[in-house]
């Protein structure tokens, strides 16, 4: 039964345009805000993790600004870039 519902999980993230899953975009944010390049990702949905760390990064990193908007095929596109 375990392994079906993670097949069928996986199977609907594949089949979506997301980039990164929703329970590991927040964690990706600090990593590419302490890089030099501009990031971005798709997340199947904004959770509130991704808005509490992206105020978090911004508090601590000001020159940093990340933003949400809705990506082109569906899903959050994360960018990661420049104040």
């Amino acid at each position: 039964r375990a392994a079906g519902e993670v097949a069928s999980l996986a199977s609907r993230f594949l089949a979506g345009s997301a980039t990164v899953h929703s329970h590991m975009a927040d964690q990706l944010m600090l990593p590419m805000a302490l890089g030099k390049d501009v990031s971005e990702y798709i997340s199947p949905i904004l959770t509130s993790h991704m808005r509490t760390q992206a105020t978090m990064i911004e508090a601590f990193l000001p020159e940093r600004k990340i933003t949400f908007r809705p990506a082109t095929n569906g899903g959050i596109l994360v960018h990661i870039g420049w104040q």
